[in-house]
């Protein structure tokens, strides 16, 4: 949830993530940044949306 002063708005993030080129497949562990793993909505997965994943 994002809140702002006088009210507080639900947002759904439809586009963007870490692109699965980065990331080694079976460890789910960043190719860029050692020790960092990446799973889920940070990921970049082109998907219809359909609400929440949380």
């Amino acid at each position: 949830m994002l809140a702002t002063m006088n009210k507080t708005y639900d947002v759904i993030v439809i586009d963007g993530g870490v692109d699965f080129h980065e990331i080694k497949n079976k460890t789910m562990e960043s190719m860029v940044i050692k020790n960092l793993y990446i799973i889920g909505d940070l990921l970049h997965i082109r998907r219809p949306s359909g609400g929440y994943s949380g």
